[in-house]
């Protein structure tokens, strides 16, 4: 009997430990997942009514375009020209969860000659909703850098947090690519871009802190023919690394005690 005990107590140790997993799994928040077979881009202002939108807002005048499965753009070909930003606005205003405070990023791209350099930027935004006519960034790039827009709903560097580094909007914009994070490494071909942003150390150093986000893409074409063709991108918010932990020292505990048991 007390074997059975032992044995019962144990295996509802494990559920438990099963169960805060499962609930864990769940915290993670993919706010972008796209592979752009239903998106298109459209050549207009990136604004508060784009939130329902499955749209990708380009500068005019860009070659930013969605075909067959990939966004492309071939523009360019003259040495240190770009061909401006592409952004999407994304709601946080429904997000609870206080663990999330790191962001990682993935991007499959192809590269077609050695000098396309391809650069993110990650920007958060807090404060009511302004209006839909409110453009939230200039997406008129210089190399690679994405400009601020002023004297919008969102002009102090306390509410616009660039959430590549954690510095108020303020203190870099419209001056070089810093702001952004390149994402190729100067080769022609195949990259799988992956990195996770952690917002710890932050001012602003949660998610849930922020209530829109805009993800943007801009170029810096350094060869004689570049351009960029990207697969697909994925977003997620996810827990800080603690919790990671707590759930590997439970996991280890049920283990140990199954064994001293046997």
């Amino acid at each position: 009997m007390n074997t059975l005990n032992t044995q019962i107590r144990l295996l509802s140790a494990v559920a438990a430990v099963s169960l805060f997993a499962a609930s864990f799994a769940q915290a993670e928040e993919v706010l972008l997942n796209d592979s752009f077979t239903t998106s298109a881009v459209v050549e207009e202002a990136l604004q508060f009514n784009d939130l329902d939108s499955n749209d990708w807002r380009a500068t005019s005048g860009t070659n930013w375009a969605i075909a067959s499965g990939n966004l492309t753009n071939s523009g360019g070909g003259t040495n240190a020209q770009d061909e401006g930003g592409l952004g999407k606005l994304i709601d946080l205003t429904g997000i609870s969860d206080t663990s999330l405070n790191q962001l990682k990023l993935d991007v499959t791209f192809t590269t077609a000659e050695a000098g396309e350099e391809l650069y993110v930027h990650i920007r958060g935004f807090i404060g009511s909703a302004p209006a839909d006519t409110t453009d939230f960034i200039n997406r008129n790039a210089t190399a690679g850098n994405l400009w601020d827009l002023t004297g919008t709903a969102f002009t102090a560097t306390t509410n616009k947090i660039n959430l590549n580094s954690g510095i108020g909007f303020d203190a870099f914009d419209n001056t070089t690519a810093t702001s952004a994070v390149e994402l190729s490494d100067g080769d022609a071909g195949l990259h799988n871009f992956s990195q996770t942003f952690d917002m710890s150390g932050y001012a602003v150093n949660t998610i849930v802190g922020y209530d829109y986000l805009v993800l943007a893409f801009t170029r810096d074409e350094l060869g004689t023919s570049p351009s960029v063709s990207i697969a697909d991108i994925t977003l997620t918010a996810i827990p800080e690394p603690g919790t990671y932990a707590l759930l590997a020292g439970l996991t280890g505990l049920v283990f140990v005690m199954v064994r001293r048991r046997r």
